[in-house]
Protein backbone atom coordinates (compact mmCIF):
# COMPACT_ATOMS: atom_id res chain seq x y z
CA UNK A 1 0.00 0.00 0.00
CA UNK A 2 2.77 2.63 0.86
CA UNK A 3 4.31 1.83 -2.53
CA UNK A 4 1.16 2.97 -4.26
CA UNK A 5 1.17 5.61 -2.89
CA UNK A 6 4.33 6.75 -2.93
CA UNK A 7 4.21 5.96 -6.76
CA UNK A 8 0.77 8.05 -7.08
CA UNK A 9 2.57 11.17 -5.21
CA UNK A 10 5.32 10.85 -7.55
CA UNK A 11 2.90 11.00 -10.64
CA UNK A 12 0.96 14.00 -9.36
CA UNK A 13 4.36 15.82 -8.56
CA UNK A 14 5.77 15.37 -12.23
CA UNK A 15 3.06 16.04 -13.73
CA UNK A 16 1.79 19.11 -11.58
CA UNK A 17 6.07 20.06 -13.15
CA UNK A 18 4.82 19.20 -16.82
CA UNK A 19 1.84 21.72 -16.53
CA UNK A 20 3.94 24.69 -15.51
CA UNK A 21 6.92 23.88 -17.89
CA UNK A 22 5.48 25.96 -20.94
CA UNK A 23 1.78 26.45 -22.36
CA UNK A 24 0.37 30.12 -20.79
CA UNK A 25 0.08 33.03 -22.34
CA UNK A 26 -0.23 35.95 -21.44
CA UNK A 27 -2.71 38.70 -23.26
CA UNK A 28 -3.10 42.63 -22.85
CA UNK A 29 -5.48 44.33 -24.81
CA UNK A 30 -5.86 48.10 -25.37
CA UNK A 31 -9.41 48.35 -24.89
CA UNK A 32 -11.92 46.97 -21.83
CA UNK A 33 -13.06 43.72 -21.50
CA UNK A 34 -10.41 41.89 -23.49
CA UNK A 35 -10.82 43.78 -26.63
CA UNK A 36 -9.22 45.67 -29.03
CA UNK A 37 -5.67 45.22 -30.33
CA UNK A 38 -3.64 42.58 -28.07
CA UNK A 39 0.14 41.98 -26.79
CA UNK A 40 1.35 39.00 -25.96
CA UNK A 41 3.41 36.93 -24.02
CA UNK A 42 3.34 33.21 -25.26
CA UNK A 43 4.46 30.43 -22.94
CA UNK A 44 5.58 32.10 -20.30
CA UNK A 45 6.88 31.16 -17.22
CA UNK A 46 4.98 31.61 -13.78
CA UNK A 47 6.16 34.55 -11.48
CA UNK A 48 7.51 36.66 -14.81
CA UNK A 49 6.09 40.07 -15.87
CA UNK A 50 4.98 40.57 -19.09
CA UNK A 51 5.15 44.14 -18.91
CA UNK A 52 4.56 47.22 -21.36
CA UNK A 53 7.69 49.25 -20.73
CA UNK A 54 6.23 52.49 -22.56
CA UNK A 55 2.43 51.67 -23.19
CA UNK A 56 -0.60 50.73 -20.73
CA UNK A 57 -3.05 48.30 -21.50
CA UNK A 58 -6.60 48.29 -20.47
CA UNK A 59 -7.46 44.55 -19.43
CA UNK A 60 -5.43 41.39 -19.88
CA UNK A 61 -6.52 37.68 -20.02
CA UNK A 62 -4.71 34.20 -19.77
CA UNK A 63 -4.66 31.31 -21.93
CA UNK A 64 -3.76 28.11 -20.23
CA UNK A 65 -4.66 29.45 -16.79
CA UNK A 66 -6.04 26.40 -14.75
CA UNK A 67 -8.59 26.79 -12.18
CA UNK A 68 -5.46 27.09 -9.17
CA UNK A 69 -3.72 29.65 -11.65
CA UNK A 70 -4.22 33.36 -10.94
CA UNK A 71 -3.10 35.84 -12.76
CA UNK A 72 -2.82 39.48 -12.14
CA UNK A 73 -2.55 42.84 -13.79
CA UNK A 74 -0.07 45.32 -12.07
CA UNK A 75 0.85 49.04 -12.27
CA UNK A 76 4.11 50.51 -12.21
CA UNK A 77 5.80 51.10 -8.55
CA UNK A 78 9.35 52.88 -9.30
CA UNK A 79 10.46 51.34 -11.82
CA UNK A 80 9.24 48.29 -11.48
CA UNK A 81 6.12 47.15 -14.20
CA UNK A 82 4.59 44.42 -11.79
CA UNK A 83 5.03 46.89 -8.83
CA UNK A 84 1.33 47.25 -7.60
CA UNK A 85 -1.02 44.40 -7.83
CA UNK A 86 -4.14 46.05 -9.85
CA UNK A 87 -6.43 43.12 -9.58
CA UNK A 88 -6.68 39.14 -10.00
CA UNK A 89 -8.84 36.14 -10.26
CA UNK A 90 -7.98 32.41 -10.87
CA UNK A 91 -8.17 30.85 -14.37
CA UNK A 92 -8.56 32.37 -17.64
CA UNK A 93 -11.01 34.95 -16.95
CA UNK A 94 -10.34 38.48 -18.42
CA UNK A 95 -9.28 41.25 -15.72
CA UNK A 96 -10.81 44.67 -16.64
CA UNK A 97 -11.72 47.54 -14.90
CA UNK A 98 -8.16 49.29 -14.06
CA UNK A 99 -6.38 51.83 -15.60
CA UNK A 100 -2.68 52.68 -16.40
CA UNK A 101 -1.81 48.70 -16.25
CA UNK A 102 1.54 48.61 -17.37
CA UNK A 103 2.27 44.54 -16.39
CA UNK A 104 0.95 41.25 -15.99
CA UNK A 105 1.87 37.63 -14.21
CA UNK A 106 0.37 34.62 -13.87
CA UNK A 107 1.00 31.79 -10.79
CA UNK A 108 -0.11 28.42 -9.73
CA UNK A 109 -1.56 27.91 -6.50
CA UNK A 110 -0.43 31.60 -5.12
CA UNK A 111 -1.18 34.10 -2.63
CA UNK A 112 -1.95 37.62 -4.63
CA UNK A 113 -1.23 39.96 -1.56
CA UNK A 114 2.44 40.31 -0.85
CA UNK A 115 2.93 40.48 3.28
CA UNK A 116 5.67 42.80 4.39
CA UNK A 117 9.36 41.31 3.78
CA UNK A 118 7.94 38.77 1.42
CA UNK A 119 10.00 37.74 -1.68
CA UNK A 120 8.60 40.11 -4.83
CA UNK A 121 5.64 38.63 -6.77
CA UNK A 122 7.57 38.33 -10.55
CA UNK A 123 11.38 37.08 -10.87
CA UNK A 124 11.80 38.37 -14.08
CA UNK A 125 10.23 40.24 -16.40
CA UNK A 126 9.71 40.05 -20.28
CA UNK A 127 8.13 42.04 -23.07
CA UNK A 128 5.43 41.13 -25.26
CA UNK A 129 6.60 39.01 -28.55
CA UNK A 130 3.34 38.84 -30.23
CA UNK A 131 0.98 41.92 -31.45
CA UNK A 132 -2.13 40.87 -32.76
CA UNK A 133 -3.29 44.40 -34.72
CA UNK A 134 -6.31 44.33 -36.88
CA UNK A 135 -6.85 40.75 -36.85
CA UNK A 136 -3.57 39.98 -37.85
CA UNK A 137 -0.44 38.85 -35.86
CA UNK A 138 2.98 40.09 -35.75
CA UNK A 139 6.20 38.79 -33.92
CA UNK A 140 8.12 41.01 -32.38
CA UNK A 141 11.60 38.81 -32.89
CA UNK A 142 15.04 40.34 -31.24
CA UNK A 143 16.60 40.76 -34.57
CA UNK A 144 14.05 43.52 -35.53
CA UNK A 145 15.43 46.95 -35.98
CA UNK A 146 14.23 49.31 -32.59
CA UNK A 147 12.46 52.23 -34.84
CA UNK A 148 10.57 48.98 -36.52
CA UNK A 149 9.86 47.94 -33.27
CA UNK A 150 8.42 51.00 -31.98
CA UNK A 151 6.28 51.64 -34.86
CA UNK A 152 4.86 48.28 -34.78
CA UNK A 153 4.38 49.35 -31.04
CA UNK A 154 2.50 52.64 -32.49
CA UNK A 155 0.60 50.95 -35.14
CA UNK A 156 -1.06 49.11 -32.02
CA UNK A 157 -0.96 51.62 -29.55
CA UNK A 158 -2.85 53.90 -32.09
CA UNK A 159 -5.19 51.01 -33.00
CA UNK A 160 -4.39 51.07 -37.27
CA UNK A 161 -6.25 49.11 -39.82
CA UNK A 162 -4.13 46.99 -42.10
CA UNK A 163 -5.40 48.78 -44.93
CA UNK A 164 -3.40 51.69 -43.53
CA UNK A 165 -0.19 50.02 -42.11
CA UNK A 166 3.39 50.76 -44.22
CA UNK A 167 3.92 47.58 -46.29
CA UNK A 168 7.79 47.14 -44.76
CA UNK A 169 5.73 46.58 -41.19
CA UNK A 170 3.69 43.56 -42.95
CA UNK A 171 7.05 42.09 -43.73
CA UNK A 172 6.85 40.82 -40.37
CA UNK A 173 3.21 39.66 -39.99
CA UNK A 174 2.81 35.66 -38.89
CA UNK A 175 0.40 33.20 -38.46
CA UNK A 176 -1.45 32.96 -34.83
CA UNK A 177 0.67 31.52 -32.27
CA UNK A 178 0.08 28.43 -31.09
CA UNK A 179 -2.22 28.44 -28.10
CA UNK A 180 -3.79 31.93 -28.27
CA UNK A 181 -7.06 32.03 -28.43
CA UNK A 182 -9.57 34.17 -30.35
CA UNK A 183 -11.01 37.34 -28.69
CA UNK A 184 -12.99 36.42 -25.68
Amino acid sequence: MFFQAKTLLTLITFGRLLSTAAGVNLSQFTRPNCRGNRASCTNIGSRVCCQSNQRVFASGSCQGCTSTDFHSTWTRQGRNSCGRNAASTNGGRCISGSSNLRGHSWCRLCRTKREEGEEPTCTESVEPNVLEIDGKWFHLKDEMPGNERDALWDLWNNEAVIADMPAEMLKYEEEMPEGIEDSM
